[in-house]
C-alpha cells in the first residue's frame, strides 16, 4: 500500500528543467550569467535554428578545473555559495545549482573548460578538458583542445522531451527571445564584448563601452536615446534612470528595462511606480521608455524567490515604489 517514493536524479533535472529553461533564451540567459560569474570580458554566442538546433556559448573567463569540470552538471553543484548565510547576501547571478544539470537532462551538451593559472595554482592542469552528457547520461572526462576560459555546446535541446519541444515556436520568434535576453545584458554590461553568430551570420559584435547611452543607441536608435532624460540620486536609489519625456511614448512596455544590481529584473512595484509618474501627462494606452540602474545592499532584496530569478523580494517595496515615483516626478 505504499505510494510515496524517492524519484531518480534524472526525472528531478527533468522537472527542475520545466522551472529553469522555457525555451533557447532561458539556456543563453543562463550560460551568459556563469561567464559573467566567471570574470569574462569577452562572450560569445553562437545558434542555429533559433537555439532549437545549437546553442554554443563561449567566454574567456576564469574556467574550471578539471575536477569542477565533472561535477558541473552534477544537480545542486555551485561555487557560488557555500553556507545558509550566503543566501542573505547573494552577489552573483548563478547560485542554485540547478542550470547546467537541468540543461544537460533536456540536451545533448558538452562543456570544455581550460583554467587560467595564477602564481597560486600551483597544481592545477594547464590543460583543457571537455566532458559531455546526454540526456543526462554524463560520460567521462576527457583531456581537448581549448584555449582559458570556458565553451558549452548545447544541441537538440528537448530532443528527449518531444512535449516540450512541441510548445517552441519558429525560429525567427525563438531568436527574437534570444536576442530580447542578450539585449538585457548587453546593456547591463557595456564593458564587456559581446559577439552573436546566427546559422553561421554575424549579426552582432558590440565592442566594450564606457557609456551605456552607446549600447542604448545601437539596440533603440539616436532618435529616442537623444529625447532620453537623466536622473541620478546616488542618495535614494544608488543609481541612475533614462527616462523618455512626455512626448515620446512606446505603444508597449517593452521599451521599459529595469536593472537591479546589473540583473534584469521584472517587479509590479516598480511597474506601478513608473505609470504612475506619467499618469495624466501621457495618453491612455501608451508607454513611457525607461531604462532604470538601481544599486541596493544586498540584504534589502531577496533574489532566491524563483528559479528564473527575474523576480525579486524588497524589504521595503512601497518605499521603493515612492523614490522611483519621486524621481521621475
Amino acid at each position: 500500500m505504499n505510494i510515496i517514493k524517492a524519484l531518480p536524479s534524472l526525472l528531478i533535472n527533468k522537472i527542475a528543467a520545466g522551472e529553469v529553461i522555457e525555451r533557447p533564451a532561458s539556456v543563453v540567459k543562463e550560460l551568459i550569467e556563469n561567464a559573467l560569474d566567471a570574470g569574462a570580458s569577452r562572450i560569445e554566442i553562437e545558434v542555429a535554428d533559433g537555439g532549437k538546433k545549437l546553442i554554443r556559448v563561449s567566454d574567456n573567463g576564469c574556467g574550471m578545473s578539471p575536477a569542477d569540470l565533472e561535477k558541473a552538471f552534477l544537480s545542486h553543484t555551485t561555487s557560488k555559495i557555500d553556507s545558509e548565510k550566503d543566501l542573505s547576501r547573494i552577489q552573483t547571478f548563478g547560485f542554485r545549482g540547478e542550470a547546467l544539470a537541468s540543461i544537460g537532462a533536456v540536451s545533448q551538451a558538452r562543456l570544455t573548460s581550460k583554467l587560467r593559472l595564477t602564481g597560486s595554482e600551483k597544481n592545477a592542469s594547464p590543460e583543457a578538458y571537455t566532458v559531455e552528457i546526454n540526456g543526462g547520461e554524463l560520460n567521462p572526462l576527457q583531456p581537448a583542445a581549448g584555449s582559458e576560459g570556458t565553451i558549452v555546446d548545447i544541441r537538440n535541446l528537448f530532443f528527449n522531451t518531444p512535449a516540450r519541444q512541441k510548445f517552441l515556436k519558429s525560429n525567427a520568434v525563438e531568436m527574437g527571445h534570444l536576442s530580447e535576453m542578450i539585449t538585457r545584458f548587453a546593456i547591463a554590461y557595456p564593458e564587456i564584448q559581446f559577439a552573436v553568430v546566427s546559422n553561421q551570420k554575424n549579426i552582432l559584435n558590440l565592442l566594450p563601452v564606457s557609456d551605456v547611452k552607446e549600447r542604448l543607441r545601437i539596440f533603440f536608435g539616436d532618435e529616442l536615446v537623444s529625447q532620453l532624460l537623466l536622473v541620478e540620486d546616488e542618495s535614494v536609489l544608488g543609481g541612475r534612470a533614462y527616462i523618455s519625456n512626455p512626448l515620446v511614448t512606446k505603444p508597449t512596455g517593452r521599451w521599459q528595462f529595469f536593472f537591479l544590481n546589473r540583473r534584469f529584473i521584472r517587479d509590479r512595484i516598480i511597474a506601478a511606480a513608473v505609470r504612475k509618474a506619467y499618469y495624466e501627462i501621457i495618453p491612455g494606452g501608451r508607454y513611457p521608455a525607461v531604462f532604470l540602474f538601481m544599486h541596493l545592499p544586498f540584504e534589502e532584496y531577496d533574489v532566491n524567490v524563483h528559479p528564473t530569478k527575474l523576480e525579486v523580494r524588497f524589504r521595503n517595496g512601497w518605499q521603493i515604489h515612492d523614490n522611483i515615483l519621486g524621481l521621475i516626478r
